[in-house]
């Protein structure tokens, strides 16, 4: 979560006390899209006079609950030694059904007791692995389900939709889709394709973008401090972010004779390619970039938000050159930099990046092409600038946090308004 200069606005209708459901948290130390969005609107919420209350199980036992943070592990029940061993052995056949269970138990209970306690008015979840359905089926208040990231269109990039778990997995996210009460989506690409997919109209499902602070004054990426060789890719080494593009994009620069450098900031979950093979990043460096560039590619592993934006700063170019993104978060924290950016013409990033506007777009898996852009914005720095200074004007007036959580809010109250019309009839 980028953190820039704050303004207090109090609403002056009615406030509202709501529920967002985190995979983990805080956020400023979780590399996942999901909790990062959560944090941007929970904190302009409150900015805005509302009440969130972010239910998550905990990821760093250092870290005390904040005011407003329900940890979901404090409601877990003690199990038998049979209930343990039956478990394990659903984990070893990749039955995940006692561990959904478990899980939807207890975000029912803390929904019940923040109903109970606070007057919890609505919920809002991911339609990850289908949890939702039960939620809104059972719960205590009406639940909105953000399209973070549908397995139809993520187990498709990343090869695994067609698996018998893929397949029950998709079965359950349009389940919980249709259990919903209210939809909202990220960009208008992941909306279509859902309707398409599940052959469902969703007349009460909007297009809300993630929200994102724009970078500080003095922290704001500039032509002068940034490194006229440098390029940034930040995310996970797999195929759907597209890490393995990127390296044959870099050796392609390196075969031209630019001789670039390559931070690779993100985890190493590696890569099987079409012939079945596995690869680390150090081995598809190794086969895709001549040995002279091979040491000029830097893993970074995980960066904290603070070593990020170091690193933005640093690079004279970003690039995402994912198979597939629904609403890349890293898009959005790119250019509330500033940063130039270079990115695949996929999914949602055409509705962040417009080419030669505020960014280059590259052809979907195409390394050549993707080269091209990067040698464009290395080696006219000024229209690099330009572009990066237009995608910072773009990212104020899209994605203000404030202005994206009054158009969430708005949203909430249409969906109690209609629930409400429902229980009456």
């Amino acid at each position: 979560m980028i953190i820039g200069p704050k303004k207090m606005t109090i609403a002056s209708s009615d406030t509202l006390t709501v529920a967002l459901v985190s995979p983990g948290w805080p956020a400023e130390t979780c590399a996942n899209g999901i909790v990062s969005y959560t944090g941007q609107l929970t904190s302009a919420l409150v900015q805005l006079g509302h009440h969130p209350h972010v239910l998550t199980r905990w990821t760093r036992a250092d870290t005390p609950p904040g005011p407003g943070v329900v940890n979901l592990r404090s409601y877990r029940q003690p199990q038998t030694l049979s209930q343990r061993l039956i478990n394990g052995l659903r984990r070893q056949w990749n039955d995940d059904t006692e561990r959904d269970r478990r899980w939807t138990e207890r975000v029912l209970r803390a929904l019940d007791d923040l109903h109970d306690h606070h007057g919890l008015q609505i919920v809002e979840m991911e339609e990850s692995f289908g949890r939702a359905a039960r939620i809104a089926r059972h719960g205590s208040v009406p639940v909105v389900v953000r399209l973070h990231g549908p397995h139809f269109l993520v187990g498709a990039a990343a090869g695994t939709a067609a698996s018998h778990h893929g397949r029950a997995r998709i079965r359950a996210e349009g389940a919980a889709i249709r259990a919903a009460h209210g939809i909202t989506a990220p960009s208008q690409f992941v909306l279509d394709a859902v309707r398409r997919h599940y052959r469902l109209q969703l007349p009460h499902a909007v297009v809300i973008p993630t929200p994102i602070d724009p970078a500080g004054p003095g922290a704001a990426w500039t032509l002068g401090r940034s490194r006229d060789d440098t390029v940034l890719f930040v995310g996970r080494f797999d195929r759907v972010k597209g890490g393995d593009i990127l390296v044959r994009a870099f050796g392609e620069l390196w075969r031209r004779g630019i001789h670039a450098r390559l931070l690779f900031a993100g985890h190493d979950s590696g890569i099987t390619d079409d012939t079945g093979k596995c690869w680390s990043l150090a081995d598809y460096v190794r086969d895709h970039v001549p040995d002279a560039g091979q040491s000029a590619v830097e893993a970074l592993g995980f960066q904290t938000q603070q070593q990020l934006a170091e690193r933005r700063r640093e690079a004279r170019v970003t690039v995402i050159p994912s198979r597939l993104e629904n609403f890349a978060t890293t898009a959005l924290e790119a250019i509330a930099f500033g940063c130039p950016v270079v990115a695949s013409n996929a999914g949602g990033l055409p509705e962040i990046i417009q080419h030669d506007r505020n960014g280059l777009l590259a052809s979907p898996e195409d390394p050549a092409d993707l080269a091209d852009k990067l040698a464009t914005m290395l080696q006219h720095p000024e229209h690099a600038a330009t572009l990066g200074a237009q995608a910072a004007d773009d990212c104020h007036a899209r994605y203000d946090p404030q202005r994206v959580a009054q158009q969430t809010i708005d949203f909430y109250r249409d969906v109690l308004a209609r629930h409400a019309a429902a229980r009456r009839a």
